[in-house]
């Protein structure tokens, strides 16, 4: 009797393998999906619907694309506690599975924007600056610290962004902010804008105390009042001597 068991199991895991259910391959992509969709279920749901059709508390992300998805979760965005409130960065909810398994949820729910190749060494810096004082500068500041826009919408500062989040940011366009396709901004330049954000996080503070990096007008003032107040303590200094 026990001759015939190995010709059974060899079958039975023929069947497995044929189903999918064997492939290591097949399962761990099937439990990564089934995750994404129960973490979708659970936390993203009740504001975009169950296929991310939107709802009255929140827009529709069928079509948000691997990137948008991917943006808004590793930078702590989503999920959010009230709806009406901007996003802000703060410490992602999920784990890098987590995260990769809900964007790949997302991604298969319409069609939308990838998460962008980026090749950020080597780019030009000079060209990354023109492009971003041209695009960037006017919302987020020409040292990328950030500013408030009109109305509560702020543009947020880029200090803490990794390179493929700027990168995600200018294909998808979160917020207020415009969408630069490739249209707008080809490869090589993306990479290049995307250099100089990388630059601005660590520049070199050759003229000095950077004092927050604030441009001309701050260090400015900054001078004006530190040189007057020197010249005031200088004069009641030599008053009291004569």
């Amino acid at each position: 009797m026990l001759r015939w068991l190995p010709p059974v199991v060899a079958g039975l895991a023929l069947v497995m393998w044929l189903s999918g259910g064997g492939s290591p391959a097949a399962g761990a992509q099937q439990e990564s999906r089934v995750s994404g969709e129960q973490l979708y279920l659970q936390s993203c749901a009740y504001c975009h619907g169950e296929r991310g059709q939107g709802t009255h508390r929140g827009p529709p992300i069928a079509d948000a694309g691997a990137a948008n998805a991917d943006y808004q979760l590793s930078t702590g965005r989503m999920p959010i506690s009230e709806p009406a409130q901007q996003p802000q960065r703060k410490e992602p909810a999920f784990s890098e599975q987590e995260i990769a398994a809900l964007v790949d949820y997302v991604d298969s729910l319409g069609d939308g924007p990838p998460i962008p190749e980026i090749h950020p060494e080597g780019a030009d810096l000079g060209k990354g600056a023109e492009l971003y004082l041209h695009n960037c500068a006017s919302c987020h500041g020409t040292s990328g610290v950030g500013s408030v826009l009109l109305g509560h919408f702020e543009a947020p500062a880029l200090h803490d962004s990794t390179p493929l989040q700027v990168a995600e940011s200018i294909r998808v366009g979160p917020t207020t902010m415009p969408e630069f396709g490739h249209d707008v901004l080809n490869d090589e330049e993306l990479n290049a804008v995307v250099a100089y954000v990388m630059y601005l996080q660590h520049p070199k503070d050759a003229g000095g105390l950077p004092l927050g990096r604030f441009g001309p007008f701050a260090e400015g003032a900054f001078a004006l009042t530190f040189g007057v107040g020197v010249l005031v303590l200088i004069t009641r200094w030599l008053g009291k001597q004569a």
